[in-house]
């Protein structure tokens, strides 16, 4: 396979995982809220398997964004730009200030992509944490919107 069809490859493989983590954040963020009043009345009286599905998606979205943007990924972005990047074996086909443009962009999300990491390995990725106190790793939506749009830009471009 040449270096242009591994890349689409790569691509490909990032575009899915983008996929699953926009699936589930969108889903969760609806089910936390529901646009209409009789929705949101459904959901506090009515809905105790909502509110399950509803943790399960934001806990899948976190993991799939996770896989997106932890360094050791196998779909993650940055272990991406560095086969692409200078003495990566996918090198010289992506131009080399399109790739420093991305670390930039890595770099300034590096403080809620490490809450976000922080998230999925101290509370969903270990089930058997104390639950006590879990709001030193609050990460918010539209933290989680906002790696999911970069992530989108990073496909696209």
């Amino acid at each position: 396979m040449e270096k242009e069809e591994k890349i689409k490859h790569e691509l490909h493989e990032i575009w899915y995982t983008l996929l699953h983590a926009k699936s589930a954040f969108y889903y969760a963020e609806y089910l936390f809220k529901p646009p209409t009043s009789k929705e949101k009345d459904y959901m506090q009286h009515y809905g105790v398997e909502l509110q399950f599905f509803r943790n399960v998606l934001w806990r899948n979205a976190i993991i799939e964004i996770s896989k997106l943007i932890k360094k050791s990924e196998k779909r993650s972005i940055q272990k991406f730009l560095n086969k692409v990047g200078v003495g990566g074996s996918l090198s010289k086909v992506i131009p080399k200030e399109l790739i420093e443009s991305w670390h930039l962009k890595l770099n300034s999300s590096s403080e809620i992509i490490d809450k976000v990491l922080r998230l999925r390995d101290k509370v969903f990725a270990h089930t058997e944490m104390d639950y006590k106190d879990t709001r030193q790793y609050d990460v918010f939506e539209k933290d989680v919107e906002n790696l999911i749009i970069l992530a989108k830009q990073f496909i696209s471009e």
